[in-house]
């Protein structure tokens, strides 16, 4: 399951999804991912409550971004999730992917998104369908301050 530097290829990763069918917790810290490999833990491992995905810096450049279908999968399959972190780096997840999130995040309580978004709109989106969210953390994204105490706002 490793690769050169020692850290879980994409392959690995897919693999650990199709043989840890029960898994409920699953922290990865990644130089590169896939939507493929996202889909994959979505599809496998359907007891997963709390998923945690932080994208390294890695100078080489990453080509399958954004990933919008593979958070879409993971959310859409992983119906027991609670706790959701997703910390990427600029590109890693536009505003598509925000409104993913805001509609197949039913049942997350907890959430952590950093470096995500493109602008306001895809924090809009998102705050259209969190029901359970109770708890929000945002670091390094682009929202306005406008933006952000418009999605906290009870008539919003």
């Amino acid at each position: 399951m490793k690769d050169k530097q020692g850290l879980v290829s994409q392959r690995g990763l897919s693999a650990l999804a199709q043989g840890f069918v029960e898994l409920e917790y699953l922290a990865i810290y990644v130089s590169h991912i896939t939507n493929d490999s996202l889909e994959s833990i979505g599809t496998y491992c359907k007891n997963l409550s709390d998923f945690h995905l932080v994208l390294l810096y890695c100078e080489e450049m990453i080509i399958d971004l954004p990933l919008h279908n593979g958070v879409r999968a993971l959310l859409r399959d992983c119906e027991k999730l609670r706790r959701f972190a997703l910390y990427l780096h600029m590109g890693g997840l536009a505003n598509v992917g925000l409104g993913y999130i805001g509609q197949y995040n039913q049942n997350v309580r907890w959430m952590l998104l950093g470096y995500v978004g493109e602008s306001d709109e895809g924090l809009l989106e998102f705050s259209r369908g969190y029901p359970n969210l109770q708890k929000l953390e945002v670091r390094g994204c682009c929202f306005s301050e406008c933006a952000l105490a418009l999605v906290v706002t009870p008539q919003f």
